[in-house]
């Protein structure tokens, strides 16, 4: 197991304003934590709620990096911030699980699909995304979910539904 004072500190460098100290920091973590590192998770984890964009983009990636796909702790935290009451904290999130997920993972396809409703559109449109990246072809289930909102009201996420159904 890693250093917890040491990801810590690393983990604040992924805050930095300056691109190469959240590059190095990110990749320093990802070759430091160990697998299944909770405080590790944590950490980055944590970082999918933070104000600025690039700073979740960053957490994203690095999540990505010190885990293997299907990690059920990276996909708890990210799990655990799609019902965060701000869009761009659930569209992370979602763009995490896309991500971090196993194909077929029923679990997460069903924690997406109810994202499918989300009163944002760049998180529904996300959510199409990451299902048509860890959804089986053969999944009915989220099939019909993705085809059932061919009729909502926002134009932009029938297209975007539409452009998924062949990948579905």
């Amino acid at each position: 197991e890693s250093d917890p004072d040491a990801i810590t500190v690393l983990g604040a460098c992924l805050e930095d304003r300056a691109e190469e100290v959240r590059l190095a920091a990110g990749r320093t973590i990802a070759l430091i934590a160990g697998p299944g590192d909770l405080h590790a998770i944590t950490t980055v984890g944590a970082l999918l709620e933070h104000r600025e964009e690039i700073i979740r983009c960053s957490a994203i990636d690095v999540l990505v990096r010190m885990t293997a796909p299907g990690d059920q702790q990276a996909i708890s935290a990210a799990c655990a911030r799609l019902e965060h009451p701000n869009a761009p904290v659930r569209r992370a999130a979602v763009n995490a699980l896309s991500k971090l997920t196993a194909k077929g993972d029923h679990l997460v396809i069903s924690a997406l699909n109810a994202r499918l409703e989300d009163a944002d559109n760049s998180v529904r449109r996300s959510a199409v995304e990451a299902l048509a990246q860890i959804t089986e072809k053969d999944d009915e289930y989220t099939v019909a979910a993705v085809v059932e909102r061919l009729e909502h009201r926002d134009w932009a996420a029938r297209v975007l539904r539409c452009k998924c159904c062949p990948t579905l």
